[in-house]
Formats: C-alpha cells, sequence, structure tokens
C-alpha cells in the first residue's frame, strides 16, 4: 500500500528499515514517553513487530518526506475489516522533524485515504491524557471523543471521525419494559441503524436484520456512534451506567416514567447520569429534575404513533385495568393500590354504561399474577374478571374503557382517545398523573358520565 501526496509518501516498512536510525528512535525514552512499550528494543525485538504486521488489516508504514527522500517516522493502521473500523497511530522519529505539524498533516493525509479509498466507515486515535500534541491532533481534524481508559495506571483518551455517507451505528441497552418499547419503536421506524447489543437483549431485537451481537462491551462502544440506554430499576443497566460514567462513554439514556427519576440512575448511593436524556411524552418531560447536569431532549413518541395504527378498526371488548407494582410500605397488610383495585371491582358493574363489557386486569410486567388474584379473588370472582400478560399493544386496541393509577398505560389510552379513569380513592397519597383527559372513577354516588 502505497498512501501520498505533494509532501509525503507512505509505504510499507521492510526489513532493511531496521537500521540503526530506527533503533535510536524506539529507544528514545522521550520520544516515546506516552507509548504503553517501555522495554528495550533490539534488531530481533523490532522484527518480531514488523511481523506481527500482515500488511492487509495491520499495516506498517514508513513516512518519507519527499524533500530529501528521507524517512522520517512510521504509521501503523490496525483494520477491522467486519466493521470498517480503522485505529491509527504514529511516530515522528526523526527530532529535526518534529514541532512542524506534520503529525496533522500526515494523518489527514491517511484519514482521507481510508475514508475514501478503502470505503473505511470510522476512524479511531487513541492518546494518553496528558499528551497535549496528540489530543490537539484529534481536534484539529474534528475528532469527536467517546471513551476514556485505564491503562498501567495511565488514562487513555478515545477520539473517533465518522465517514459522512455511512450508516449510523447504536449501541441498544434495553432497560426496564416501558423504555424498552420506546427504543424498538425508534428503532423500527429508523431503518437505516446498524443496532449493536449484547446477549441478554438478543431475542427481544431478534426481528431487526442490521444486528450485531458481543460478548466485549468496550468493542460495542467502539464500534457505535452513540450508545441508548433504558432505565429502570434494574441493576444490570445501572451497572452499564455507572461504567458508562467512569469511563466517559457519550451515550443517551430514556425514560418512559415520571416516577423515581433520580432512582434511575442512583447505583450504591452514587449517581450517574448520561450525557442527554430522551423523553418521549411532554408529561415526563416537565417533571424532569432541574438540577440533573445534562442535556434533556424531548423525542418524537414513534411508539405511541405504532398504538395507534395498531388500534384502528379493532373491537373493543373489555373493560381493562392496568396494574403497576406498587411498593407494600412498612407495617402495611396490603400495598396501596389493593384499596383501588378493591373499589374498582366492587362498583363497575353498578354502573350500567359499563355491564355489557368484560373485565380484566392487564399485568405490568414487574407484577405478580399470583399476588393479585389472593388478595382480590372474591371481587375477581363476583364480576368473572380476567388476568393478561398480553403485550400492551395488543391490550390497548381490544380495551374501550382504560382504569388504573399512575403508569403510563393511561397517558397512552388517553391519547388514543380511549374514555380513561384513575382510581384514587380521597385517603390516598398517590401523585397522579395531571394532564391528559384521565378523569376519577371515585364518585360518591358513582355518577359517571
Amino acid at each position: 500500500m502505497i498512501i501520498e501526496d505533494k509532501n509525503f509518501i507512505l509505504k510499507s516498512f521492510s526489513k532493511k528499515d531496521i537500521n540503526p536510525n530506527y533503533l535510536k528512535w524506539v529507544n528514545n525514552k522521550n520520544l516515546l514517553k506516552y507509548s504503553r512499550n517501555k522495554k528495550k528494543i533490539d534488531y530481533n525485538s523490532a522484527l518480531d513487530y514488523l511481523k506481527s504486521h500482515d500488511n492487509k488489516n495491520n499495516l506498517f508504514l514508513k513516512i518519507l518526506k519527499k524533500k530529501g527522500n528521507k524517512v522520517i517516522g512510521t504509521f501503523t493502521i490496525y483494520i477491522d475489516k467486519k466493521y470498517k473500523i480503522a485505529n491509527l497511530g504514529i511516530l515522528i522519529g526523526e527530532q529535526s522533524e518534529r514541532g512542524k505539524g506534520f503529525g496533522y498533516k500526515i494523518y489527514k493525509l491517511v484519514i482521507n485515504f481510508l475514508l475514501k479509498k478503502k470505503k473505511i466507515i470510522k476512524i479511531i486515535v487513541g492518546a494518553r491524557k496528558d499528551n497535549t500534541p496528540m489530543i490537539n491532533i484529534c481536534k484539529k481534524l474534528k475528532m469527536k471523543f467517546f471513551f476514556e481508559e485505564r491503562k498501567k495506571k495511565k488514562i487513555i483518551q478515545n477520539f473517533y471521525l465518522k465517514n459522512k455517507n455511512s450508516n449510523n451505528s447504536v449501541g441498544i441497552f434495553l432497560g426496564d419494559h416501558g423504555a424498552k418499547n420506546q427504543i424498538l419503536a425508534y428503532l423500527n421506524y429508523k431503518k437505516n441503524l446498524n443496532i449493536n447489543t449484547i446477549q441478554q437483549y438478543k431475542q427481544s431485537l431478534k426481528k431487526f436484520k442490521k444486528i450485531n451481537i458481543f460478548n466485549d462491551l468496550k468493542k460495542l462502544i467502539f464500534v457505535s456512534d452513540y450508545l441508548l440506554i433504558g432505565t429502570g430499576n434494574n441493576n444490570f443497566e445501572k451497572k452499564i451506567l455507572k461504567y458508562f460514567h467512569e469511563h466517559k462513554v457519550i451515550s443517551c439514556s430514556v425514560i418512559d416514567h415520571f416516577s423515581s427519576i433520580k432512582e434511575r440512575f442512583e447505583f450504591k448511593k452514587k449517581l450517574y447520569l448520561t450525557n442527554e436524556i430522551w423523553v418521549f411524552d411532554k408529561l415526563i418531560y416537565d417533571r424532569l429534575p432541574k438540577n440533573f447536569d445534562t442535556k434533556k431532549k424531548l423525542k418524537k413518541n414513534y411508539y405511541f404513533n405504532y398504538l395507534k395504527e395498531k388500534t384502528l378498526k379493532k373491537n373493543k371488548k373489555y373493560i381493562t385495568y392496568f396494574t403497576e407494582p406498587f411498593r407494600k410500605k412498612k407495617g402495611d397488610k396490603y400495598r396501596p393500590d389493593y384499596y383501588s383495585m378493591k373499589y374498582f371491582l366492587e362498583n363497575i358493574k353498578k354502573i350500567s354504561k359499563f355491564s355489557r363489557y368484560k373485565i380484566q386486569f392487564k399485568l405490568h410486567p414487574k407484577d405478580n399474577k399470583f399476588y393479585i388474584k389472593k388478595i382480590l379473588s372474591n371481587e375477581i370472582k363476583k364480576v368473572n374478571a380476567s388476568i393478561t400478560n398480553k403485550k400492551l399493544e395488543d391490550v390497548i386496541s381490544e380495551t374501550k374503557y382504560a382504569f388504573g393509577l399512575t403508569t403510563m398505560a393511561l397517558i397512552i389510552s388517553s391519547k388514543l382517545k380511549i374514555p380513561t379513569y384513575h382510581c384514587k380513592l380521597p385517603n390516598q397519597n398517590i401523585d397522579l398523573i395531571k394532564s391528559y383527559s384521565i378523569r376519577p372513577f371515585y364518585q360518591k354516588s358513582l355518577d359517571i358520565n
């Protein structure tokens, strides 16, 4: 391979290039103060290093300055052919040629060659945090910082440059069900995205064609242009948030509900925010904590659009109560929503307009069917109510009237113009959804229009 312009030419480094001058460079401690290699290099070890480059995917090039036909340094290119990513490194070994801005010019030459001639999608350069000249070159090349790591007690910062003509690549961590639904709908509408994920989410993402499964989190980060993580109460995703925070990974998080927002980012009493927070509903956006020092974005609600399509012209034969896993307070026999569900079951058939519809409970993904059956067995039998684990979109499509407390399913049903009611009782301390057309079911006279 030969890369050249009017000032420089880069071509394969050969055995004959392992000369006293080259060995002087690679044993100069001041010259290699930012290098990970601290061992003395002799002819044989230099030859072994040369042989480790196959000149196909791993390229070891010498840099010649055309004026004087003088070798002034070396350049390495490591290409991942599957993902079309190139990792670059440079050494300007000739002392008299350092500090002249050649590093920037040579990087620019190589990057243009790789993007245009070799159809490389992404260029990556890693540099020690204290290597100011190299960091400045990355910034001058308009590369973006995306990942920081520690190697032998030294901090390495990684920068990338993307081929503008290539499709975006996103790393996906689905999180709890609400965030998962929003992310899946987002991916479904963004047709040209390449999706990267880990084994845990493979089944949920199987319908997408452009998907790569990784066992190595770092590799996934390097391949992705941005990372999207669903929030919730799972420690698994919280550990990923912690990893992103510690390594300064550029990432976005998805919030699907206004409850416990701060807790979604807390792990072992520490807060781990992402660079951006995405929400898909203005109600949630308005409730985001003002003291969160991060970008907040209100995105188009693709999941709602999907549900809207699913619910058109369906036979709506159910009154649905959407449950949610409230926590039982210390000393209480039942969790707070028990009394709301009991009131609902005891009174729903007293109102004529509801009497002809079947009643079902749609379980929240984290709720327990046997718990609901146990605490409400008599009331469920009296109205012949059923309990379902079906997908939210399937339940919404067959729902004539929607009931619940604070679940996002009520926002969705309300926006879909399904008559929607909350079942908060007068003595309950529950933070309701105060927007949208959600009416109270509790009435002294039960005269609900």
